[in-house]
């Protein structure tokens, strides 16, 4: 069964041109952030380097403008570049969270609002500790991840923030005080959810992080200011839905789509960036959560699975080879095969959202990791390729970014298969 999945997957991938891309390989990270103003004010741990899509751009856009959009947005990092670069561009993100990070990102600040902001940021620091009961969020674990005198004050400084009347000073600063959430916190972002860790009794001083976070983010914003590149700043449109099952009605074609799906690995990132949701009012109820989790591209184990699967012909022969042989493993989840069918179903779906608003000639590019199931490496980037036809791309390329480095004994056990541990772009032009 194993050997039938390597040749089918083998086959995929004789259909398309693999090669080695070096010149991406430090960029589809983020750990070059501290030296991106703006980029840097938070740490969004899925976002790929600002430099990435300045190639892609310059690359797939060349002289003329064009038009970009993001179907994924996540912290903001393709339509921040794109603004910068004074081109027109369009995130979509369904994490509320994720929305708000961006469209304080990619706002375009004035000078009027900077004197706000920092009026306000001057009124904070008058703020004394005071004995008022705040309304704690009703996340389960909140007692655990922040010590009490800290919990008390961050939600003081919140309270005080919601009391600021220009909305542009107050979401500047309550993306601030968000930024500060996890280094305050026990705990820190890890993997699947959050992991437990020891903090410092400076670490969790909430005046001081707050307002060195501030006073960050606002030199970023007046140096912005004062480079003659931000008069051709162009604010991007935003917004706040779910790319996969209600796609826009978008009025222009675009030139560019590029984005970084969430990858196959089982991440439900509102389970990621809980503190933020919940801490941000952004969630109140567990049912609000469950009801983010609905509508997600299903690429995680809480998402819901209770739709059929898609008997259409060609994306049936792509994936049902794999479904299977999951089907026929002892893995730690049963629901994994199901989540890895829906998974590329929706991204299929998307694929074929994206051909309708892209210009003739347009681009696509999908920064994406491969993934691992029961001693077979899943190449999401080879599949995606093959669905991409099916879609009416034509696949240009797919770029290997880096390859992922695994144990001697995990080497042994994936065999053929772990050629495939890699981060790729795939390049793919609508006809």
């Amino acid at each position: 069964m194993k050997d039938l999945l390597r040749r089918h997957f083998e086959s995929l991938e004789k259909q398309v041109n693999v090669k080695l891309k070096n010149e991406y390989a430090s960029l589809v990270n983020f750990s070059t952030r501290h030296s991106y103003p703006v980029h840097r004010w938070f740490y969004y741990h899925e976002a790929f380097s600002p430099e990435l899509i300045e190639k892609v751009i310059e690359n797939y856009c060349g002289q003329k403008k064009g038009s970009v959009i993001d179907p994924f947005n996540g912290g903001g990092t393709t339509t921040l570049v794109s603004s910068l670069k004074g081109i027109d561009s369009v995130g979509l993100e369904v994490n509320p969270f994720s929305y708000f990070l961006s469209k304080v990102k990619c706002q375009r600040y004035r000078i009027q609002d900077v004197a706000k902001i920092r009026e306000s940021i001057a009124y904070l620091r008058t703020i004394l500790k005071n004995k008022t009961k705040h309304s704690v969020p009703a996340l389960s674990i909140i007692d655990r991840l922040f010590d009490a005198p800290v919990l008390e004050e961050l939600l003081s400084f919140k309270a005080e923030i919601y009391k600021v009347e220009n909305k542009r000073a107050r979401d500047f600063l309550m993306l601030g005080w968000l930024c500060i959430l996890e280094r305050v916190s026990n705990y820190r972002k890890g993997g699947n959810g959050l992991k437990k860790r020891p903090r410092s009794a400076s670490e969790k001083n909430v005046k001081q992080q707050l307002f060195t976070q501030l006073d960050l983010m606002l030199v970023d914003v007046e140096c912005l200011l004062q480079q003659e590149a931000y008069k051709h700043f162009v604010e991007p449109k935003l917004k706040y839905l779910n790319c996969v099952n209600a796609f826009p009605d978008l009025e222009r074609k675009f030139d560019l789509a590029v984005f970084s799906p969430p990858y196959l690995n089982c991440f439900d990132y509102f389970e990621v960036y809980k503190t933020e949701l919940w801490m941000g009012d952004f969630v109140e109820s567990y049912d609000q959560l469950r009801q983010l989790r609905r509508n997600t591209l299903r690429s995680h184990l809480n998402a819901t699975f209770k739709s059929e699967l898609s008997t259409e012909k060609h994306f049936v022969k792509i994936i049902e080879p794999l479904f299977s042989y999951l089907k026929g493993q002892k893995l730690w989840d049963k629901k994994i095969p199901s989540m890895v069918w829906f998974y590329f179903e929706d991204m299929f779906c998307l694929l074929k959202n994206l051909y309708m608003v892209l210009k003739p000639n347009g681009t696509c590019v999908i920064v994406v990791g491969n993934s691992a199931y029961a001693n077979a490496v899943i190449p999401v980037d080879v599949l995606l390729a093959n669905l991409s036809r099916e879609a009416g791309f034509e696949c240009d390329t797919i770029d290997v970014a880096r390859r992922n480095e695994t144990s001697s004994q995990q080497h042994k056990n994936l065999g053929n298969f772990s050629k495939y541990l890699r981060e790729s772009l795939v390049i793919l032009r609508r006809q």
